[in-house]
């Protein structure tokens, strides 16, 4: 089989949700998602150790893929990367992007909370944020601190001014955390339709999703095998399938397939994935940000803010800080960004 690259990106930002989204599409009968949540790419002029950065390895990801599914990637830095709209667009130039945003102020929260978690920030919320107002905004000629790391990633509008320039609104879906917490199911049923995908009848269980990662790891070790391939995804599909008719039988004939593969079969990949799910369940306390600080971090968030719900369509500024003027910010201002 030939290879191919994905049909569309969940493409950031992180904190929002897109592990939650990878394993959830994962789940859909129509689509393929690979073993390796954020292979990042596309993404060059970012450093990540777990990075996929050989194209023959990349590629290699999506063997497997039945031609009737849609292949999916979940890196969800390529919001913010410089390289990686133009990249993506140079070789799949009709992709689809899916980008997840939420209050820029507590994605910085939620950001730094994991990186306490993860033993990897020891300095509190308050100093860094406090480090990077001290800082002045960014320029070309200011190194790129830790502080500065976690503003960055929140600069919305500069990030989609980026991505609007390589791919036609169309292709391009923004939704809101807030909204998946609200409604998942119906703001992933507006996904698959973005996908033109059948609708879910119902969310997927983590029975759902164990099956399927077990079904992509068995369809890549038999890529070559395509007799095994085929008969391995019309097992998996009738069982996928009744999350869209709505036939299922809740997560009980879901588990006794996910149960068949032995425990020993469960890859890093998949206990990677149990330890995210887990960590959803279990939200560790956030640092709390100084309310001064946090009104001086709205002031400098906010042009880059309203530049984002100009491009959008959306006045994100009143939606998530209350009731402010929106101010229509001229993209060329903000060259330096691209």
């Amino acid at each position: 089989m030939a290879q191919r690259y994905p049909d569309f990106f969940i493409a950031g930002a992180p904190r929002c949700g897109t592990t939650f989204l990878y394993d959830v599409l994962m789940a859909h009968p129509r689509v393929f998602m690979p073993l390796i949540k954020e292979p990042h790419f596309f993404a060059p002029d970012l450093v990540f150790r777990q990075a996929v950065t050989d194209r023959d390895a990349y590629l290699a990801l999506f063997k497997g893929a039945a031609p009737n599914e849609l292949v999916g990637e979940a890196s969800a830095e390529y919001l913010a990367s410089k390289a990686a709209a133009r990249a993506i667009a140079g070789v799949r130039p009709q992709a689809r992007s899916i980008i997840s945003l939420r209050d820029p102020i507590e994605r910085i929260v939620s950001m730094h909370s994991l990186k306490v978690f993860q033993g990897t920030e020891q300095r509190a919320l308050n100093d860094l944020v406090r480090e990077d107002l001290d800082a002045g905004p960014a320029s070309g000629h200011q190194p790129l601190t830790r502080a500065r790391r976690y503003t960055l990633g929140s600069l919305y509008g500069q990030q989609l001014v980026r991505w609007f320039e390589h791919f036609p609104r169309e292709h391009v879906l923004v939704i809101l955390l807030d909204d998946l917490s609200a409604s998942a199911l119906g703001t992933v049923n507006r996904i698959l339709a973005f996908l033109a995908l059948e609708p879910f009848a119902e969310m997927p269980t983590a029975d759902d999703i164990k099956l399927s990662r077990k079904a992509v790891r068995k369809a890549q070790r038999k890529a070559i095998a395509v007799e095994d391939q085929s008969r391995l995804r019309a097992s998996l599909a009738s069982v996928r399938r009744k999350l869209v008719s709505g036939n299922g039988n809740g997560g009980g004939s879901k588990a006794a397939a996910a149960s068949s593969t032995s425990d020993d079969d469960e890859s890093a990949e998949e206990q990677s994935a149990a330890e995210r799910r887990s960590d959803r369940r279990n939200p560790r306390k956030k640092e709390e940000l100084d309310p001064a600080i946090r009104a001086e971090l709205q002031e400098r968030l906010l042009p880059d803010l309203e530049l984002a719900s100009s491009l959008i369509g959306m006045d994100l500024v009143t939606r998530w800080w209350g009731s402010r003027p929106l101010v229509e910010v001229p993209i060329r201002t903000l060259e330096v960004a691209r």
